[in-house]
């Protein structure tokens, strides 16, 4: 494969050039008639999203009309302000251009900037365009509005401009604000006919900086009531955008704690937008900024260019999102960058947001080993490759990198360059290569596999198979280890245990045959599945245990779930196809078409689990096997990155293979229950399917939709106030509210059960009593009710033991948590006391009190 072109000896930067005028900084204030500027605006799906938000709050004026909008600089938020400005105000020169441009690419959208900028009858939104710099916000406030009344056609009282002029640092926020009520009013008067007003405050982070360092000469409260007046501005809109680099609380981070929640509430008063376009956006949009110098001549470079775009689709570039055909395409317009390199930029520039950095700003400047440098250093048909973005970040960031953690990738590996003597420069553009690929793994589906990092570094001037004997070499000298979970390479910083060798051993010393159900409930034991709706709907939370089972431990598995569970689901494992029809007879047994509320479902395909929990056990076998790790932090830390790596690659394995949020899938488990296929629908996930089978299996349950008590463990709050719940139920049920004075935690549990269960009701004479449900009994209490009305009052009487009635009422079909089982029988009993008494160890209890109930609630046995 060759992917290098024809050299020449002219330097780039006479044959590539940046577009004029789509690169360069914008200031709102002077670029707002700049007509050039105008024109080179590109509508991206980003700028609708951003229209759409805005002007959706602008027609419903309950909403918020304050807006941040924050990103990296370079991003385009400047741009997209200018643009948003010329589409507001009918009398812009550039208003008719901004919505053509739009209703090209969504003309609903144009429509709508119509209707609700009231365009038709008025001139919309006269636009304040204000720059902000290191001085108060008043100071910042009265320059852009001076501009505004001095350069805008607009009638304007003189009084306006002369009670402006007078602000200062010590002008309060009423004032302003009022001038700008005044002002609004101005303006929308039949006179001038705007609509409303739209502010946009760039570089609104530079007094922000002022505010926080000089906190006696600025006012920081004047934005809390700015965003505030502005959200209420009714039917005469104001619009309020502020431009930032990052965002509203890290301009705090030097003021103290107390100041620190002032700012908080003023960032309250702001919807943010996050301003960064999507990676495949940044990478068209990096496609159009570069052009040749004689635009009228065609490339001879495209043929060559389209070949190395086809091989790097192949090797995996090409964004998801985007076609081939377009990423060819790409591709030949944005020479002199290879592929590889114009995959990574918008990830790297991602990283690098809160330096201020963007894509655009690294083409524009002239920092070390950046892309203008690159233009004046390399000659004709050379491509900049992931090695050169790799120095422009030592060159340029290295200091930031060593105090940044999420660093880690690339400062090991250049410590790793600076220790290792007689590198070919083959091998250090490697370490280079898979050390950004690394760094960017974190943040993308990018990985420095041996595909990737060859695609990347193949030219005329090194081979795929120099490549590959260099990782190879480099490999053996313990700079870069393998990782086979998943086929990449790591920078390897050192360390006296080979992990390879001992990688070996373990092949030899663990078997290949192992119990596969064992090995997974062992190594990623699962958690229970909710049954959600259910539990929502009734108040009870219903879980059901997840146990894995395989061929070899079908006849030895215990199917009891844990104390609490609501039932089992049984993830048959099947090691091949042909067991599948095995485990389907074998999930027809009376065992489990007797027994409710174990659902059982069987894999169709677990082949590549196998290998990849015979490689954990083989992690495994290594750490409880080599004592010299104990000592070893770097084999430790590449040790336990396989292992976390490989538990997730098998923990998306099963999930894959199960497909629990989406049952009906054929490519899924086969679904069993009491013996039968299980009938889904097409939007059944798992915890649909365990609330249908609760529904049906707790059918008796009460509602009672309290978390103080509706569990089976308490907590020390819940337990007292329950203790304090029976002794009212004891001794005040003929008081409203059973004489709960307040809102103690108690009195909740009486709301949610007693109240609303209408067991507690005012009779005659206005006393209140307990009562047994009625026909309307909102909590499904009746069912418990009668359960236990059978069980205590049986032919002849005889006494009946609590745990027995207890342990019934805990099971299908009542399924009643152990909290609300002591204050259900003692307000039955309480019903029910001239009929019934309690016995403790043989001795009737003639007038069993509070104390006689605490040792209940204790031992019910």
């Amino acid at each position: 494969m060759n992917n290098s072109i024809t050299s020449s000896n002219d330097n780039l930067v006479s044959f590539i050039q940046l577009q004029p005028n789509g690169l360069r900084s914008i200031q709102v204030e002077n670029d707002l008639e700049n007509l050039i500027i105008a024109e080179n605006y590109v509508v991206t799906a980003q700028s609708r999203a951003c229209l759409s938000r805005i002007l959706l709050q602008i027609r419903n004026s309950s909403f918020g009309r304050s807006w941040t909008l924050t990103g990296p600089y370079g991003s385009g938020k400047s741009f997209f302000s200018l643009f948003l400005m010329n589409l507001a105000c009918s009398s812009q020169s550039r208003h008719q251009n901004a919505i053509r441009k739009l209703s090209t690419v969504d003309p609903v959208l144009s429509n709508q900037i119509n209707a609700d900028l009231n365009l038709n009858e008025t001139k919309g939104l006269l636009p304040v365009a204000i720059t902000g710099y290191r001085t108060s916000f008043q100071e910042c406030l009265k320059q852009g509005f001076l501009k505004a009344i001095h350069h805008l056609e607009i009638s304007a009282p003189q009084s306006l401009s002369t009670e402006l002029e007078s602000w200062s640092n010590q002008t309060d926020s009423r004032s302003i604000i009022q001038w700008i009520r005044s002002f609004r009013s101005t303006i929308t008067s039949p006179e001038n006919n705007y609509f409303g007003l739209l502010i946009v405050f760039d570089e609104m982070g530079k007094p922000l900086e002022y505010a926080a360092s000089h906190p006696d000469e600025t006012d920081i409260y004047l934005l809390q009531e700015l965003g505030e007046f502005v959200n209420r501005s009714g039917d005469n809109p104001i619009v309020f955008i502020g431009i930032l680099h990052q965002s509203f609380d890290r301009y705090a981070t030097s003021v103290d704690q107390i100041a620190r929640k002032e700012w908080t509430k003023v960032q309250g008063r702001f919807e943010d937008i996050s301003f960064q376009e999507p990676f495949a956006q940044q990478t068209r949009l990096l496609a159009r900024a570069i052009e040749p110098v004689n635009k009228g001549k065609s490339s001879p470079l495209l043929p060559e260019l389209k070949q190395i775009a086809e091989e790097s689709i192949e090797a995996g570039w090409c964004p998801s999102l985007m076609s081939h055909a377009e990423f060819v395409e790409i591709c030949q317009s944005s020479y002199p960058f290879h592929p590889s390199t114009l995959v990574v930029l918008p990830y790297l520039f991602k990283r690098l947001a809160q330096n201020e950095r963007s894509i655009f700003a690294y083409l524009v400047s002239y920092e070390p080993y950046g892309f203008q440098e690159f233009l004046r250093s390399h000659a004709f048909a050379e491509f900049l490759r992931l090695p050169d973005l790799f120095d422009y970040l030592v060159a340029n960031f290295q200091s930031k990198l060593y105090a940044s953690n999420r660093a880690r990738a690339l400062t090991e590996s250049l410590e790793r360059l600076d220790s290792s003597i007689n590198l070919t420069e083959l091998e250090t553009d490697i370490i280079k290569a898979i050390s950004l690929l690394s760094w960017l793994s974190e943040v993308s589906t990018l990985q420095p596999t041996e595909t990737l990092i060859i695609s990347a570094l193949v030219s005329k001037k090194y081979s795929g198979t120099e490549i590959r004997k260099a990782l190879e070499h480099l490999k053996k000298l313990s700079i870069i280890v393998f990782r086979r979970f998943n086929h990449t390479y790591a920078i390897w910083q050192g360390s006296d245990v080979d992990l390879e060798e001992r990688m070996e051993q373990a092949q030899r010393q663990v078997s290949g045959a192992f119990n596969l159900a064992e090995a997974v409930q062992m190594y990623l034991p699962p958690r229970p599945f909710i049954a959600r709706r259910h539990s929502f709907q009734t108040g009870t939370l219903r879980f059901f245990e997840v146990r894995y089972v395989d061929k070899a431990s079908i006849n030895s598995m215990e199917f009891l779930p844990k104390p609490g569970a609501s039932g089992l689901l049984l993830l048959c494992l099947t090691a091949s196809p042909t067991e599948i029809p095995e485990f389907s007879l074998w999930a027809e047994n009376p065992l489990f078409t007797e027994a409710d509320g174990i659902l059982i479902g069987i894999t169709k395909q677990t082949a590549h689990i196998n290998e990849l929990l015979y490689d954990l056990r083989c992690y495994h076998w290594i750490e409880e096997n080599t004592p010299e790790l104990r000592d070893d932090k770097t084999a430790q830390k590449e040790l336990f990155t396989q292992i976390n790596a490989i538990e997730t690659l098998i923990q998306g394995e099963l999930n894959e293979t199960l497909n629990l949020y989406n049952l009906a899938d054929p490519t899924g488990c086969i679904w069993k229950y009491e013996g039968k296929d299980l009938s889904i629908s097409s939007k059944d996930g798992i915890s649909q399917v365990l609330s249908k089978i609760s529904d049906q299996r707790y059918c008796s349950s009460p509602k009672i939709k309290n978390e103080l008590i509706n569990r089976h463990l308490l907590s020390s709050q819940s337990a007292a106030a329950r203790r304090n719940l029976i002794e009212a139920l004891l001794t005040k049920s003929y008081l409203p509210q059973m004489g709960i004075e307040g809102y103690p935690p108690e009195r909740s549990i009486y709301e949610s059960l007693f109240a609303f269960g209408k067991i507690h009701q005012q009779v005659e004479h206005g006393k209140w009593e307990l009562v047994e449900p009625g026909i309307d009994d909102p909590l499904n209490l009746r069912p418990v009710w009668q359960a236990i009305h059978d069980y205590i009052f049986i032919a002849p009487p005889e006494a009946r033991p609590i745990a027995e009635l207890y342990e019934k009422l805990k099971n299908a079909p009542f399924g009643i948590t152990e909290g609300v089982l002591p204050v259900l029988l003692c307000a039955f009993l309480q019903v029910n006391r001239d009929e019934t008494t309690l016995y403790r160890e043989g001795t009737l209890l003639a007038e069993p009190g509070v104390a006689d109930w605490e040792v209940l609630l204790r031992r019910p046995d």
